[in-house]
């Protein structure tokens, strides 16, 4: 089983990244202006 890195959207500034999803780790920080934001929740 292969882990793909998905691609996440900044919720504050668009900046879009790839990161891989690991299980229990649901907050990211943006790499471009430094927010953190929940990833899954929508």
């Amino acid at each position: 089983m292969t882990i793909k890195p998905q691609n996440i959207e900044c919720t504050r500034c668009k900046f879009s990244f790839q990161m891989f999803m690991f299980s229990g780790l649901r907050s990211y920080y943006c790499h471009q202006c430094r927010h953190k934001f929940d990833v899954g929740t929508k």
